[in-house]
């Protein structure tokens, strides 16, 4: 949420939105989640608090006087969630891989990327023109900027490295 964004130090406004900056937004939820686990105790209720709010699972909870998730009655959306980090989880632990190298022989190279300090942008397409980046490429790796300018900053944006 962008309140929550915010309050754990991402920029959240009409032109950026570190919440699709993959880096930093983790950092973010890390420490949001650490947090909810020092109220909580409990990982399960910290994943359900992740997804419905921390207040909403400390509502549910005294509402219908129990304290494990297991015994919560919650929306549906909640409910899969956890049960969707659980099988997340199951997958990283077993070490499931979904691209094997061996299958995928030399068809995928693993792109080199680098992150470029940067003051601000005034048009994008001429800073990528100028600077012989492929646009495309680098708004797919920085979807946290919403258009097509960036604003006066300490940023730091993400380039092929070729």
């Amino acid at each position: 949420m962008p309140g929550t964004a915010k309050q754990y130090g991402l920029v959240v406004n009409d032109l950026v939105d570190e919440r699709y900056n993959f880096e930093r937004s983790t950092d973010a939820a890390i420490t949001y989640l650490k947090k909810i686990y020092e109220d909580l105790h409990d990982w399960t209720l910290v994943a359900a608090a992740y997804n419905r709010g921390e207040n909403g699972i400390k509502r549910a909870l005294d509402d219908q006087k129990v304290s494990s998730y297991y015994d919560l009655y919650l929306n549906e959306e909640t409910s899969r969630y956890l049960f969707r980090i659980i099988a997340i989880k199951y997958v990283m632990e077993n070490r499931y891989e979904i691209f094997d190298a061996g299958e995928l022989g030399e068809k995928f190279v693993k792109p080199q990327i680098r992150e470029i300090p940067i003051d601000g942008i005034a048009n994008i397409k001429d800073w990528c023109q100028q600077n012989h980046y492929d646009y495309a490429v680098v708004r797919q790796l920085n979807q946290w900027i919403l258009g097509d300018s960036l604003p006066k900053g300490n940023w730091k944006i993400q380039v092929l490295d070729l």
